[in-house]
């Protein structure tokens, strides 16, 4: 599954170059994320498991990535591990999304480098305004 939105008015190409991938396992969340990213002025592509964000990280330039921590095929550490690692990828900042509501998790994400956190549910607002704040200021919406 792959949704690239950013073609709405307004949207990406009308002055903002901000880009934005989401990897979301589950399907109901990945839905609500992808309504109301498709609301801002970004581009943004939406995938539902680790292997398909780790081709679109190679593939593109992204600002901000959200990542689901349980995403088959790799999770979202793996994938953040590998953005920390490689050099081509470290501006990504990363935020990560679970279900999980152990702190030791949430520890985890930020030891390993990760710019933000949210547990599910969450609420989708919230989530877009903690993106808006990663995207490099050059980047945002004026």
């Amino acid at each position: 599954m792959r949704a690239v939105l950013g073609t709405v008015p307004g949207g990406a190409g009308s002055g903002s170059s901000a880009a934005v991938l989401i990897a979301q396992g589950d399907s109901t969340s990945r839905e609500i994320l992808e309504h109301y990213f498709g609301l801002m002025p970004w581009k943004t592509v939406i995938v539902s498991n680790g292997d398909e964000a780790h081709q679109h990280l190679r593939a593109e330039r992204f600002d901000v990535a959200v990542l689901d921590v349980n995403l088959s095929h790799r999770s979202g550490f793996d994938l953040l591990r590998e953005i920390r690692d490689d050099e081509d990828l470290s501006h990504t900042r990363v935020m990560l999304l679970t279900e999980d509501g152990r702190e030791r998790t949430e520890l985890k994400a930020f030891e390993m480098g990760a710019a933000d956190f949210a547990r599910r549910p969450f609420a989708p607002a919230v989530v877009v305004a903690r993106v808006k704040r990663l995207i490099p200021q050059n980047e945002s919406p004026r």
